[in-house]
């Protein structure tokens, strides 16, 4: 899954850093994102230019302002804030794009935008089942309903046991 994939791009300056980051990455049904955003940070207070771990915690408020555990007001600028930083200290992290591009969807409405972030995550690493995944679900809602099961359909065979993606595809 994401968490091994991940283990090839880890480029945390501190053993307590890539502690944190992966005890985060195990938190993520939307009820646990809660308990992740605490370790993505202390990551984060250890090693500041630890660009996955700013993703996670975007990622992490996205899911919880989309899925009605957070207040979309306050969950989505802070995901936003999150992955232009992830991107200032790398902007050819995947993770990066793909955690920038639901911000651009559901705050700003730029389905554009978000498209070209969704298409530079995959063409920067196309074994991310996330970025299939939120991909497949932009076009959902842009009601392109057989690009939408194209890419989930993706995610699915790149993560096979993910529940929340298995939970996308019906």
């Amino acid at each position: 899954g994401d968490i091994d994939r991940a283990v090839g791009q880890i480029t945390a300056s501190s053993p307590e850093a890539l502690k944190f980051y992966f005890e985060a990455r195990k938190r993520h049904m939307a009820t646990e994102y809660k308990e992740a955003i605490p370790l993505y940070e202390k990551a984060i207070a250890i090693d500041p230019q630890y660009a996955l771990a700013f993703t996670g915690l975007g990622d992490a408020y996205q899911v919880l302002g989309n899925n009605g555990f957070w207040p979309a007001g306050n969950a989505f600028p802070k995901a936003k804030e999150a992955a232009l930083k992830a991107l200032a200290i790398d902007d050819k992290l995947a993770e990066a794009h793909a955690s920038l591009a639901p911000s651009l969807e559901y705050q700003d409405w730029d389905f554009i935008r978000a498209e070209k972030e969704f298409k530079l995550a995959i063409e920067l690493s196309p074994g991310y089942a996330t970025a299939h995944q939120w991909y497949g679900m932009l076009f959902s809602i842009l009601g392109r309903h057989e690009e939408a099961l194209r890419e989930i359909r993706t995610a699915r065979n790149l993560d096979p046991l993910s529940p929340r993606i298995n939970e996308n595809v019906g």
